[in-house]
């Protein structure tokens, strides 16, 4: 039987890999790379944590490869098609280079930007497609580091997203990411279940915290002059006893407004008039 006849169950109209990656060939050489870490793999006798460990490493790079190929191609479909539907957009002299953060690194990109008329708005084709901005988080990104920023402390979240997602990004973005998803958390309303539980398991502990008060600095240094204070935070919870997830509160203020808190948190567990 002759090897070099194709599949049947192959269409012969679709092009071969070595077409579709013609025009990407960083991509092809990552592929090749891959094939190439497994047989090294083989060869070397890796055990399987080395094995997972490489494997990890080529995906990252893959992604991040895959995410700029992407960025490049969509940015010159947007420009055309921006170009195509309003014929005047007249483009700036230099490309002026776009960076977003995402779960595989820093993706940067050489961004074509318009303008209406001669000194007119500044058009971004590629941005409005995308939905993207300049130093943006993509929406993976912050539940990652959302997860950590507030388990640990916003230091050393970014090192947790090193060792996990092998990817750098400054200390000073987990504490923005990470009260901005506490804000939203906070603003929803939780919805009690119907009917109501038989069995409520709810509870409160109260905590210390440090509070840390901007100094007066006449000069505008908020750094100096900083007071510290303790505030005692209440945390309430309440769950039904065939629930694995709770319902949770947590006041600053007196045991009164605590006390309101809990009886809402447990209403919202699932609390009947019984």
């Amino acid at each position: 039987m002759n090897s070099e006849l194709p599949d049947q169950n192959q269409n012969v109209s679709e092009p071969s890999l070595d077409q579709r990656f013609a025009h990407r060939p960083h991509l092809r050489r990552r592929l090749l790379s891959i094939a190439d870490m497994i047989d090294q793999a083989v060869a070397e006798g890796c055990t399987a944590h080395e094995a997972e460990a490489q494997a990890s490493a080529q995906i990252r790079k893959l992604g991040h490869e895959v995410l700029s190929d992407w960025a490049a191609k969509s940015e010159q479909d947007a420009v055309a098609k921006a170009q195509q539907n309003d014929p005047r957009l007249p483009p700036y002299r230099k490309r002026k280079l776009l960076t977003w953060h995402s779960t595989y690194g820093a993706i940067r990109l050489a961004e074509q930007r318009r303008r209406q008329g001669r000194r007119g708005v500044q058009v971004r084709p590629f941005c409005e497609r995308a939905k993207i901005k300049q130093t943006a988080y993509s929406r993976p990104l912050p539940r990652a580091l959302t997860d950590f920023g507030a388990e640990e402390s916003f230091v050393r979240a970014p090192r947790k997203m090193r060792a996990h997602y092998g990817i750098e990004l400054p200390a000073s973005g987990a504490r923005p990411q990470t009260l901005t998803h506490a804000k939203a958390s906070g603003g929803r309303e939780p919805e009690a279940p119907k009917p109501a539980v038989k069995t409520l398991v709810t509870e409160m502990d109260g905590c210390l915290l440090p509070i840390v008060a901007p100094g007066t600095d006449p000069r505008g240094d908020r750094r100096k002059g900083q007071q510290l204070s303790w505030r005692e935070a209440r945390l309430c919870c309440a769950r039904s006893q065939d629930a694995g997830d709770c319902v949770y509160g947590a006041p600053f203020g007196s045991v009164q407004l605590a006390g309101g808190l809990w009886r809402q948190t447990a209403c919202a567990a699932g609390l009947g008039s019984d």
